[in-house]
């Protein structure tokens, strides 16, 4: 994380005393060499260094330990999904470009030492309007704030959680997608 991300986390989580806060990188974080069993990246591999990661992860790992990928993949499998993933490729300037969806198997196997595995566990967030647009605005792909492509993304999403919206809330589906392997 940025400085700012990880000032917002331990201001979050100032109450649990077992975390470690680092100024470091996927490429070079700064923690001892053999010192893990598992290193675990959530929804940010495809915007690292693969190579200089990898690297950095057979400098980490114990003899043995592993590596597990994971996203959380979007589904478009109801009409507020559908409008909403439409909106991005409308509203977004690099919506495509920074998607995780671009990597594929060959990046895997480039990535893993021999096999590795793939598992995928659905599941679903429940939110309210507030819900949506803070999840949307915290994503990197999402329109500037102030442009008119921001306004016409949060129009659509304020008209779109009004005709769909159940009890106040709407379903963000997904299928959680874990590659893990040795590296």
């Amino acid at each position: 994380p940025n400085d700012d991300m990880r000032a917002a986390a331990k201001r979050l989580l100032a109450q649990v005393g077992n975390i470690g806060w680092l100024h470091g990188s996927a490429e070079a974080t700064g923690l001892p060499t053999g010192a893990m069993d598992l290193v675990t990246v959530a929804q940010a591999f495809h915007w690292f260094d693969r190579a200089a990661f990898r690297q950095e992860c057979q400098r980490l790992l114990k003899p043995g330990g592993q590596v597990a990928l994971i996203w959380n993949d979007r589904l478009t499998n109801t009409p507020f999904l559908k409008a909403y993933e439409e909106g991005l490729h409308t509203y977004s300037g690099d919506y495509e470009e920074v998607n995780h969806r671009n990597l594929g198997e060959a990046d895997f196997r480039a990535f893993f030492t021999g096999e590795y595995r793939l598992d995928r566990f659905e599941n679903s967030q429940l939110f309210d309007l507030d819900g949506v647009l803070g999840r949307l605005n915290s994503s990197s792909y999402a329109p500037v704030a102030g442009t008119p492509a921001h306004d016409q993304m949060t129009a659509l999403v304020r008209r779109e959680f009004a005709r769909h919206a159940v009890d106040g809330k709407i379903a963000f589906n997904y299928c959680t997608l874990v590659y893990s392997g040795r590296v």
